[in-house]
């Protein structure tokens, strides 16, 4: 526009020298060719003396949708301008009786005779023909696109300053290395996550603000120009696998010589990760230790026990008659009868059947049969439990009394073991006690009998205690009925390190999974519903800034776009001059029906009688009311409609004009689930107030 704005001030000169110069009809003629040539480039030009415009060209008639004789016709130039824009011209005047005016261009609104709005740049150069009378030359372009991309300019300047992610913005151009780059901007979030941009450091070096970044800025440097994007190294703050903060990053060649830094918060991400990586290394442990636990217990009893057997069998049939017959028929019974006990002890110890049969005391009974048959220690079940614990609960219960009975069996030397189990609000105790030679707390390295038993508590949301002494040991272990929980010792959670895992943690990772897929999913709706309620404020907006509007045609659009914007339904009243009836009423529903009933609604309730209308229009304030809690009557007496869908939550807030309540806006929620909460109310004024003084400008008996 500028460009134009300059060959319309060689229009100027050329005309001026086609005045003063004898045969000066060949500046003429270049005049008309610049002009021409602004035609093909997309610019109109005009001509104006003493503020009627006397010539115009095609471009020119088509942007102020009319013809050429009307334009000739006008009384004025600024007709042609909006209201709220004709300003320019009269300073424009003004500047140009106290001077000569330089030929900048200026963005401003045309109003076509059919009412719509069409935003333009001009320039005007003033062009002195020698004498009192002076004329103006206009080059003028339609600038909806210009607009348009502003307005997205605006747009994409918000969604970058209030999105999560810290965006830096460098500045290549006339940069010799990364180091020079310069900061165009940093949003928000980047100022926040990086302790380096405290302070206003927008138009500094690379190099000083991180001096320590040069294989980041040389990479980020590289990319201007190839339009590409380029991912770097996470950013980790802290200890690698306890990490206090981590970024992902990668930088984006935005062309024009600008390259954007862009870094996204994935802390919890990459804790979470470490988590389930931990968690998953341990259940393959678990696995290992599990499975070497077993070969070794088959491979100590039941195979020698079996190969023995064997060998005797083998024996016998080679001599049939033999004296030792009975005596080796005998110890291949004993073999075969120790083999049967040790795989049952491996069975109750792999999957207990006794669980599904029998619950917890069944299983319990047969744990002690299989540990301490045959042995002098005497057992002592003293089991009070009212229903059966839930199944994992079951399990862990039987599994740390198990793991504790089997410790007794190989290692305390034992004559009495107690095993109690009780239920106290609502937890399940558990304490197994023997007599035996006790051990050092905590064991030596290696030694994982200890953190097995907690483990297999923590697993539940329990805790296990163990204490050792010389008169004996005790396990106590609390589970809680309810399942899951944190466990309650926070402070032996920390000290386990890494996540416990049990055989049910399979299941753990695929209800987590499925958490997060529904909180993303719930995080992606919100993003979408913020994305649509902005698009609906800045068009209501426009709409309430619209000078051209007439009340009806305002009222008309602006109840559309606040049912949109707040959800399901708008109405909006506006007193008569005596206070004492609804002057104007005006309704929008998506559905008809409902609709209908939103126009009977707002008549239901007089200004005059005790109703939650005439609250907020005495009191000058918004009323929240949700049909939990509030009598949509309220005093009035006069039936209420009937709604085809009830609504379940609205807001009623006043219209003030000139600071006095002139009239309510109404929004309900009936067909939207969320009802309207108290920070809703804000929002519903702020709009109130907005549709207040836009009603104002265009309603005559509206003057303070």
């Amino acid at each position: 526009m500028r460009f134009a704005a300059e060959c319309g001030e060689m229009v100027r000169m050329e005309s001026r020298g086609a005045d003063d110069m004898p045969g000066g009809r060949g500046e003429q003629v270049t005049a008309a060719a610049v002009l021409a040539g602004l035609n093909l480039l997309g610019f109109g030009v005009l001509e104006v003396r003493a503020s009627r415009i006397i010539a115009a060209d095609d471009l020119v008639c088509a942007a102020s949708g009319r013809s050429r004789e009307e334009l000739l016709a006008l009384p004025d130039l600024s007709v042609c301008f909006a209201p709220e824009e004709r300003h320019r011209v009269a300073e424009r005047r003004h500047r140009r009786a106290t001077g000569r005016v330089t030929p900048a261009p200026v963005s401003t609104v045309v109003i076509r005779p059919d009412g719509t709005r069409l935003p333009v740049e001009w320039a005007p150069v003033e062009v002195d023909l020698g004498s009192p009378e002076r004329r103006l030359i206009v080059v003028i372009r339609d600038a909806t696109d210009r607009a348009a991309h502003d307005l997205a300019v605006q747009r994409y300047e918000r969604l970058i300053e209030r999105t999560p992610m810290a965006v830096l913005i460098w500045e290549t151009d006339g940069a010799d290395d990364a180091f020079d780059m310069r900061l165009l901007s940093a949003n928000h979030a980047a100022v926040t996550a990086l302790a380096a941009l405290a302070g206003d450091r927008t138009g500094e070096r690379l190099g000083d603000i991180f001096p320590t970044s040069a294989e980041d800025a040389a990479r980020t440097f590289a990319l201007r120009g190839t339009g590409s994007v380029e991912f770097f190294p996470d950013y980790v703050i802290g200890d690698p696998e306890r990490p206090e903060s981590v970024h992902r990053r990668q930088a984006i060649d935005l062309g024009g010589g600008a390259v954007a830094f862009v870094m996204e918060n994935v802390t919890g991400e990459r804790v979470e990760s470490l988590r389930r990586r931990r968690l998953l290394e341990r259940l393959v442990d678990a696995g290992d230790d599990e499975r070497r636990t077993l070969a070794m217990a088959v491979h100590d009893e039941p195979v020698q026990q079996l190969a023995a057997a064997t060998m005797l069998v083998e024996a016998l049939r080679r001599h049939p008659d033999s004296s030792e017959r009975d005596l080796r028929l005998e110890a291949v019974e004993a073999s075969l009868r120790a083999t049967m006990i040790g795989l049952r002890r491996l069975l109750f110890e792999l999957s207990p059947p006794e669980l599904v049969d029998s619950g917890l005391r069944g299983a319990l009974d047969s744990a002690v049969a299989y540990l301490f048959d045959g042995t002098d220690v005497v057992v002592t079940l003293d089991i009070d439990v009212p229903d059966e614990p839930p199944n994992e609960i079951q399990t862990a219960a039987f599994r740390i009394a198990a793991e504790a009975l089997t410790n007794i069996r190989k290692h305390a030397a034992a004559s009495h073991v107690l095993v109690d189990v009780q239920v106290l609000d609502r937890m399940l105790h558990l304490d197994i006690v023997d007599d035996g030679a006790g051990f050092p707390i905590p064991l030596p390295a290696g030694r994982t009998g200890l953190r097995t038993l907690r483990e297999r508590a923590t697993s539940v949301g329990g805790e296990c205690e163990v204490t050792s002494g010389a008169d004996g040991t005790r396990v106590h272990a609390v589970l809680p009925l309810s399942g899951r929980h944190t466990p309650a010792d926070a402070a032996f959670a920390a000290d386990l390190k890494v996540p416990v895992p049990d055989e049910d943690e399979v299941e753990v990772l695929r209800r987590e999974r499925d958490s997060l897929v529904t909180s993303s999913d719930r995080q992606r709706s919100t993003l979408t519903l913020l994305g649509q309620q902005l698009d609906h404020v800045v068009a209501l907006w426009a709409t309430l800034d619209d000078a051209t509007l007439s009340a009806p045609a305002l009222l008309g659009r602006a109840t559309r776009q606040i049912a949109a914007l707040c959800r399901d339904g708008c109405g909006v009243r506006l007193l008569s001059a005596d206070d004492q009836s609804w002057a104007r009423i005006e309704c929008w529903h998506a559905d008809a029906d409902q609709r209908r009933f939103l126009e009977q609604l707002m008549i239901a309730h007089d200004p005059t009688e005790v109703s939650h209308p005439s609250v907020a229009l005495r009191g000058n304030a918004a009323v929240l009311l949700d049909r939990r809690a509030s009598s949509w009557s309220a005093g009035s007496s006069r039936p209420l409609p009937s709604a085809p869908v009830e609504p379940s939550s609205a807001i009623i807030a006043p219209i003030r004009i000139h600071g006095e309540a002139r009239g309510l806006l109404t929004v309900i929620r009936d067909v939207t689930a969320v009802r309207f909460v108290e920070r809703d109310v804000d929002l519903v004024q702020h709009v109130a107030d907005r549709l207040g003084a836009a009603l104002a400008r265009c309603l005559p008996d509206t003057q303070p």
